[in-house]
């Protein structure tokens, strides 16, 4: 049965943390949308790519790692992540949620299943950090930044940056793009 979730508006979180490998010092990425009455759904995320037909498959992806990563680098990272500087793709993969999250710690809720498509890309990145009293935040640089979309919708998922390293190992292997 397909149930369609439908939001008046999106709402940006800016999350900034430390963590573990998968270091996403910022994250951006669009709150989760409850159907009323239903159990918590993941966020349907941004529109960006326009998927040409859609698969029977349900783990095939609608979006190419080669549509995903030149959307990157025609429109940057996004958010309230800011660059500057020429970007350069470092890796564009389609794979599975359970490979993505083995390899970023995220895939913002989507099961196992779920095509996804992950652009990473090095240049100079920077997003505001947590406030302080009477002062803003300082702000979080790096020189990598990652950008996760929905295979099947082609929508931007979440936009994370400022890790000084490759946040992610090269991947053993990955789904074929259609």
């Amino acid at each position: 049965m397909h149930r369609s979730f439908v939001a008046a508006g999106a709402v940006l979180l800016v999350l900034a943390c430390g963590g573990p490998a998968t270091d996403r010092s910022a994250v951006v990425t669009p709150a989760a949308v409850r159907e009323p009455g239903g159990p918590a759904a993941y966020a349907p995320g941004g529109p960006a790519i326009a998927p040409h037909g859609v698969p029977t498959d349900v783990g095939t992806p609608a979006i190419t790692a080669e549509q995903a990563a030149q959307y990157v680098l025609d429109h940057g990272v996004g958010g309230k992540i800011g660059s500057s500087g020429q970007l350069t793709v470092v890796q564009a993969l389609c794979a599975s949620a359970a490979e993505i999250r083995r390899w970023i710690g995220t895939t913002e809720g989507r099961p196992d299943d779920a095509p996804l498509c992950l652009v990473q890309v090095r240049g100079q990145f920077s997003v505001g950090g947590p406030p302080v009293p009477n002062a803003p935040g300082p702000a979080v640089t790096g020189s990598y930044a990652q950008v996760l979309f929905d295979g099947r919708t082609g929508n931007v998922l979440m936009a994370s940056c400022c890790a000084a390293v490759s946040p992610s190992p090269e991947p053993a292997a990955s789904r074929p793009s259609p």
